[in-house]
């Protein structure tokens, strides 16, 4: 079971609508679906230094309790930063009531 004392931090599970606008262009919207509070672990180990800039993997683990339909075709946006997380992994756990994601920062995906 999880303690409740571990999950400090406020997310929002985005799930995607794709729409055609007037010109035939599918374009994809992220609303939120649920808020709830988790447990984020930043991934270390993983740095690297490219054009003298040192960076972050932006990979993170996050622990929340259990809530069906999650997938890996959602998004987790945290609350205190802002910052948003495409899904790459859902691992439930049902007797501990608990899910286990780990999620890339978007920022990563797009370069």
């Amino acid at each position: 079971m999880i303690s409740s004392g571990t999950l400090i931090y406020h997310i929002e599970i985005l799930s995607p609508t794709t729409t055609i606008d007037a010109a035939g262009q599918q374009t994809t919207e992220w609303a939120a679906s649920a808020k709830t509070r988790a447990n984020i672990i930043q991934q270390k180990g993983s740095r690297a230094v490219s054009a003298g800039e040192i960076w972050n993997s932006g990979q993170i683990i996050i622990v929340m309790r259990y809530r069906p339909g999650v997938n890996f075709r959602q998004r987790i946006r945290r609350l205190d930063t802002g910052e948003v997380f495409a899904i790459t992994n859902v691992a439930t756990d049902r007797k501990e009531g608990s899910i286990t994601i780990n999620a890339t920062s978007i920022d990563q995906i797009d370069e």
